[in-house]
């Protein structure tokens, strides 16, 4: 998206350009019975037990924003744990289910580290914002990127956003 916007003392244009500001949330859904977390950005319930947890954070949900990739879902019928990565390659034990949506594979403007963390117990992965390791998980780093809410950036306004100088000189 692109913001063109006049400077309050009526100066040239200030234009600013940033990746799309029209993030869906990605909805993290738990099965009690289970131990497996899934996510998704409808925020239908999904059958089989699963209860909502709230959003996890805002994805893209389709490849029209630029610079975003997929993020691959795979699902292991032996543990019922739903697995995502970046990496479209089937991992040993899981079978390919579906893209379920679109992040940064980079870190960029206003995005944040979405984690993968994995309960060896009983298999399951978590995906958060959060750093923290959880309870009974361990941390597989960083799976993806990104945004902590819809909007990130707010909502422009040249007043509130670029003060001026006695030069003319726009400083944010």
């Amino acid at each position: 998206s692109t913001v063109t916007a006049q400077t309050p003392d009526s100066r040239p244009n200030v234009l600013i350009t940033f990746a799309s500001l029209d993030a869906s949330p990605l909805y993290r859904f738990f099965n009690p019975t289970s131990g497996d977390h899934f996510y998704s950005i409808t925020d239908t319930v999904p059958p089989q037990g699963y209860v909502a947890e709230g959003i996890a954070a805002y994805v893209y949900p389709n490849a029209n924003t630029q610079g975003v990739a997929p993020l691959h879902r795979f699902f292991n019928s032996v543990n019922g744990d739903h697995f995502y990565s970046i990496d479209p390659t089937v991992p040993l034990g899981y079978v390919y289910e579906c893209v379920c949506c679109y992040f940064f594979r980079s870190q960029v403007v206003s995005s944040v580290p979405f984690y993968r963390f994995l309960n060896p117990t009983s298999g399951d992965h978590f995906y958060s914002t959060d750093p923290t390791v959880p309870a009974g998980y361990v941390s597989e780093g960083i799976c993806c990127y990104v945004r902590p809410s819809a909007n990130p950036f707010g909502t422009f306004s040249p007043s509130n956003q670029c003060t001026t100088d006695a030069t003319g000189k726009c400083s944010v």
